[in-house]
């Protein structure tokens, strides 16, 4: 599975990644990287994260390097973040499934339409650090994959039924 993520939307939606605005756009950038790094690391349902920011790479220090397993995306002149992540759902769409997260009404509109699953920023901003799909020993000592919150659960399930219908 490949989330893509409409990165200034995650960034400015979530309260922990406004903060790191205050140390500069780089920070928060940064921080989200390093956010979805951590999360591939805990989780095995997640093969990459595509970042996708507005504007030209120029000086950032974030290229597709910047994390295992995460890839950052800048949009083309003439080209909106928005049109970048719904041509990469077209792309991606036919090779493997992929969850579109973003706020934005227009892009989770279309991403819908070509069959990709779509998280709300806040969803995906508050499954927990430590629940995140980690591997942990029960009270007989035998392994079990630890589950989403009920409340993210019915979460994407809602806005998969927004998608779907």
């Amino acid at each position: 599975m490949i989330y893509v993520l409409d990165g200034y939307n995650v960034l400015h939606r979530t309260p922990a990644f406004r903060a790191h605005f205050a140390r500069g756009l780089q920070a928060a950038r940064e921080a989200l990287v390093r956010f979805c790094a951590e999360w591939i690391a805990t989780r095995r349902d997640v093969a990459q994260f595509w970042i996708v920011f507005d504007g030209a790479e120029t000086g950032s220090g974030l290229g597709e390097g910047a994390a295992l397993g995460v890839r950052v995306v800048y949009s083309v002149a003439g080209e909106s973040a928005d049109e970048r992540i719904v041509s990469l759902v077209e792309e991606l769409g036919r090779f493997r499934a992929c969850t579109v997260v973003s706020d934005d009404r227009e892009v989770i509109r279309k991403a819908g339409v070509l069959g990709a699953a779509v998280m709300a920023v806040g969803v995906f901003a508050r499954i927990p650090k430590g629940r995140r799909g980690r591997v942990r020993k029960n009270g007989d000592g035998a392994e079990k994959e630890t589950a989403l919150p009920e409340h993210v659960r019915r979460q994407i399930t809602e806005s998969l039924k927004r998608v779907w219908s």
